[in-house]
């Protein structure tokens, strides 16, 4: 019988790394994923600038939720399909999803279906500024319940 294929996605609105779980709970990092703020950001303020600077606070606050949508939404979205080709591709069995409240939530409207039904835990915590080290040793009582 083949071992399963266990992965913990760590994210948040800038970084998302992805690993592969160890028989020893170590984690391997598969890839990478970056949402390019800092582009995205300039670009978005540059084309917004006329109505941020109104004296409308509606108006300032409609545009810029619109800029911060406009920069996480593809995002999101790459995060998104990046795990369901990869479900699709077999790479994966289960996953924990590791993220702070505003990303989990994107990424619990936003995943497949499929790839939803395969979560095996979630984990609240933003936890993507951490070093793998510290990953590994802020999650090792999750990993060993979650993955046995």
């Amino acid at each position: 019988m083949s071992k399963a294929k266990n992965w913990v996605v760590v994210s948040d609105l800038v970084k998302t790394r992805v690993f592969q779980v160890e028989k020893n709970k170590n984690l391997i990092l598969k890839y990478t994923l970056k949402n390019d703020v800092e582009e995205r950001d300039v670009e978005l303020k540059q084309k917004g600038s006329v109505a941020i600077s109104s004296n409308s606070s509606l108006r300032a606050m409609t545009n810029e939720n619109s800029v911060h949508r406009k920069m996480v939404d593809p995002y999101v979205h790459d995060v998104c399909e990046s795990l369901n080709k990869a479900r699709i591709e077999h790479q994966f069995d289960q996953l924990m999803i590791v993220a702070g409240p505003e990303m989990l939530g994107q990424l619990r409207s936003n995943l497949d279906k499929n790839v939803q039904e395969v979560i095996r835990e979630e984990v609240n915590k933003d936890y993507a500024r951490f070093s793998m080290a510290d990953i590994e040793l802020s999650l090792q009582d999750q990993l060993q319940l979650c993955f046995e």
